[in-house]
């Protein structure tokens, strides 16, 4: 399969944009660190919180890629117990576009019935830090993420009489982004601990963020076609900027 050189080339790199203000993230990680460390000998709380998410671009970016795309994403944070700041990192991945077609391969010995699928996906991850706001069976909160964001678009091909899918990488290119929001977790169940320990339990999770995307180069639904036996990108360039709602579980322990 060939592939257009030229607009393969033309994606910004993120490692020169991380030079600077890497810096920065390191200092504002420690600054961050140190108001909560006296609390660790109080004993510590970890969450992981598991989500569905939809996905709202803004501007230009809502333009080229549509303005809902669904999701799920991941959290995992630690907290002291008696502190109200917490440290941990965020995942997530929206779907924004998908191409699928049948196509009849033949091969000197055989005939095949292939299944081609084109992906458009956005992986988010990011340094969270959340401020605890004072709760028990109802527990709101803020949150401020920094990290990055990566687009890409894969093609995947499926032999319908093979269990090993054939895929390949069309285009990706990643951004730095910051962002900030709310939610509130509201329990569901608690199972109380034994001595020191504070137990278990599990709550609903209802969050919204902004992700303030940096620019990046991408690839959206229909954004690959053949001219000439050649592969031909239609990039789209913008800020990546996005609003987010997520309702999931979380689980304390």
């Amino acid at each position: 399969m060939e592939q257009s050189s030229e607009k393969k080339t033309t994606g910004s790199s993120v490692y020169k944009r991380l030079k600077k203000p890497k810096c920065f993230l390191v200092i504002f990680i420690i600054i961050m660190m140190t108001a909560f460390l006296p609390a660790l000998a109080k004993g510590p709380l970890f969450q992981l919180g598991m989500s569905g998410q939809g996905g709202f671009p803004t501007g230009v970016f809502r333009d080229n890629i549509g303005t809902f795309n669904a999701g799920f994403g991941f959290d995992f944070i630690f907290s002291p117990i008696k502190s109200r700041l917490a440290v941990g990192v965020s995942f997530g991945i929206l779907f924004y576009g998908s191409e699928s077609s049948g196509v009849f391969f033949q091969a000197p010995n055989a005939d095949f019935n292939i299944d081609v699928t084109t992906t458009n996906s956005i992986y988010l991850g990011h340094i969270l830090f959340r401020y605890r706001i004072k709760g028990e069976k109802i527990k709101p909160y803020l949150d401020a993420l920094v990290g990055l964001s990566h687009l890409t678009t894969d093609t995947q091909i499926d032999d319908v009489d093979s269990d090993d899918p054939i895929s390949t990488n069309n285009y990706r290119d990643t951004a730095l982004s910051f962002g900030g929001g709310g939610g509130l977790m509201v329990r569901l169940y608690h199972k109380p601990g034994y001595q020191n320990s504070s137990g278990w339990e599990i709550m609903l999770d209802l969050k919204a963020r902004y992700i303030n995307g940096g620019e990046a180069e991408y690839l959206k639904e229909g954004g690959i076609s053949r001219e000439d036996n050649r592969l031909i990108y239609d990039l789209n360039r913008s800020r990546t900027n996005l609003f987010t709602t997520q309702v999931g579980v979380i689980f304390h322990f």
